[in-house]
């Protein structure tokens, strides 16, 4: 039963279950649907080994199982749906799952601050002085 009120103290906070939702599915899952495209781009965090859900999507349901090297695609009902995986588009079809392959990371250059905005070296602090 779901409550309306006091949900914390029943055991279900529904704005916190929202905000896990749109982490793990914006965020791990990497899933964005703007302009009627429909893109995914699953990447998982070391300490994590499988990320599953079940999506509605164009009038369609779409079970998405992640691991660490490929995700598995499977339209559950429905025409072909088309989507992006990892910026390239791929076709789920109705019980036939669709594997796709997890890309390597991309290495990334440390940023560097704005001129003038480094932080000052510990070394370069005066010490505090005892009062």
């Amino acid at each position: 039963m779901t409550y309306l009120e006091h949900n914390t103290r029943d055991g279900l906070h529904m704005a916190a279950l929202a905000g896990n939702w749109i982490a793990l599915i914006a965020g791990i899952a990497g899933m964005r649907d703007q302009a009627d495209r429909l893109s995914l781009a699953p990447r998982l965090p070391a300490r994590l080994s499988r990320l599953a859900f079940t999506l509605s999507a164009r009038q369609r349901h779409l079970s998405v199982e992640v691991n660490p090297k490929a995700a598995a695609y499977t339209l559950k009902d429905g025409e072909p749906l088309e989507f992006f995986h990892h910026g390239q588009a791929v076709t789920a079809v109705a019980g036939s799952p669709l594997i796709c392959t997890i890309p390597a990371a991309p290495t990334l250059t440390a940023p560097l601050q704005p001129t003038g905005r480094e932080p000052a070296h510990r070394s370069k602090v005066p010490p505090a002085s005892a009062t």
